[in-house]
This record gives C-alpha cells, structure tokens and sequence, in this order.
C-alpha cells in the first residue's frame, strides 16, 4: 500500500485552535483558585477574631453619672447633671436672647391651677441671672388682644364683635397702611419698642429657655408640667411671631423695607430657637 500524505498544515491549526480554546478556561480556573483562596484567607480571619476573647471596657467619665447627688445623697440627681452639661456659661447674661425677653417683657407665667407659678417664676429667674422680683420695662399687647379691646370699646356688648375682630385680624395678615386700619397707629406706639427687642433678642450668640423642677411632686401625673411648660412657652412665641408679621406688613405697606426685612428675618429665627 502507497503511504499518504501526511496534511502537517492541517494538523498544526488544528492544534492552534485547541490551544487557544484552552486558554480561557485556564484563565477562569486560575481566578477561581485566587478568589477562593482570598474567601479562605477572610474566613480564617473571621474566625481567629471571633473565637478571641476581646475584654469590653467601658469608660466611667463618658458612660457613668454618678454625680451630683439628691439631698438625701441616695440617688443621682439627673436633672442637676443634665443643666450642668447643656447650661451654656451666657445663659446668666444678656448674650441670651431668652434672658433678654424675660428682663424686658417679664417671665413667662404659668397659669395652672395645680403649680405654684411664683415658685416656678422665681425658679427660672434665677437660673437665667435675674432678680425674681425684676418688673417688665417695655410694653407688650398682642395685635388680636388690641384690635379684641377696640371693637368692644366701639360697640360695647355687641355679640357680633367676636367678627369683627376676626375681620380686622385678617386684615393684617397682608399688607396694610393706616388708611386701612388707623386704630393700629396706637398699637405700633405702644409695642415697636417690645418688638425691635424681640428682633434684637433672637440674633444674639445663645437663646437658651431654662428647664423648670418641681419639688416633693406627690402625683405622678403632675410629670407632664414640663411639656405643659413648653406649650406654654410656644404658644408666648407664636404670638410674638403673629406681632412681628403685622409689623412686616405694616412696613412693606410704607415702604420701609429694611425693618421689614428684619422683622421677617426674626420670625423664623423666632422659630428655630423655641424648636430646639
């Protein structure tokens, strides 16, 4: 038998072509070997760590209250430490603008018929720095209680003046001169001087409303004055803000834009420190 042709071109391609088909599966089994050698090293890791007993150190200074002490020296008196800790060193100087509010226009008063309000008033005139029987210097009157007194002044026992007061009020929530309202003339006499106070008082470093305590508090429920305090104390500087809106309007209606500005500024401002 004749030998045959040995096709060597043929047999080199095809031998290229295994060798390259090759290549990418050797590649994936070397990634492979790698990452599982990495997963393996992570795994290690985690088990030398977790195995190992890692003593937990609490630090007394930032974990630990232990003083001051209640009068008895028996427990911790947790509201003496939370002044001593967020009290900020102006809160006893006119570098508080609350300080300022309460010189000026008196401490709020809390009319509740289960607290002593002049023991709470003296209370929180002492941890803002005043005297406890410091008298306002300026005069306040909220716009509705002014605008509340003109209408029955003008129509006396009228059973419609709860309307009318309403009508007038509404009027000054937009722009207005004293063409539109001329009784309004004797507000803003009386009260501008309160009110750029309140403006002064909220641009100053700290505004700081002290927390108030009660003694020997023999009904728990009386645990919810604190909060009852706080609405309070909202409810004084919404009315502040509803004072300073009149203004501001009043302004934009003459024409006297940079009051207005502040006093628009003040409002929010206003706000945020009664907020937090």
């Amino acid at each position: 038998m004749a030998n045959e042709p040995i096709d060597v071109v043929n047999q080199n391609v095809d031998v290229a072509d295994q060798t390259v088909e090759k290549k990418p599966e050797m590649k994936r089994k070397r990634y492979f070997l790698r990452a599982m050698k990495i997963l393996g090293g992570v795994l290690l890791v985690w088990m030398i760590w977790s195995f190992q007993s890692v003593p937990l150190r609490i630090s007394p200074e930032t974990t630990f209250i232990t003083e001051p002490r209640t009068a008895n020296g028996k427990w911790i008196d947790y509201f003496a430490a939370y002044e001593q800790k967020y009290y900020p060193p102006e809160m006893k100087t006119d570098d508080n603008g609350y300080r300022l509010i309460a010189k000026n226009l008196g401490m709020l008063k809390y009319d509740n018929s289960y607290l002593d309000s002049e023991t709470l008033q003296h209370q929180a005139y002492e941890k803002i720095g005043l005297d406890p029987n410091n008298k306002p210097t300026l005069f306040y009157q909220s716009p509705h209680t002014f605008l509340a007194d003109y209408t029955e002044k003008q129509f006396p026992n009228d059973e419609n003046n709860d309307q009318k007061t309403y009508e007038l009020d509404r009027k000054i929530t937009t722009i207005w001169t004293l063409d539109d309202l001329p009784m309004m003339k004797e507000w803003l006499e009386k009260n501008n001087a309160a009110l750029d106070m309140i403006v002064e008082a909220v641009s100053k470093p700290v505004f700081h409303i002290p927390l108030i305590r009660l003694e020997n508090v023999e009904n728990p429920t009386q645990n919810m004055v604190l909060s009852l305090i706080s609405i309070e104390q909202t409810q004084r500087t919404r009315d502040f803000a509803r004072a300073l809106q009149a203004r501001f309007n009043y302004r934009l209606g003459t024409g006297e834009i940079d009051g207005a500005i502040q006093d628009k500024i003040a409002i929010p401002r206003l706000g945020r420190h009664v907020a937090t």
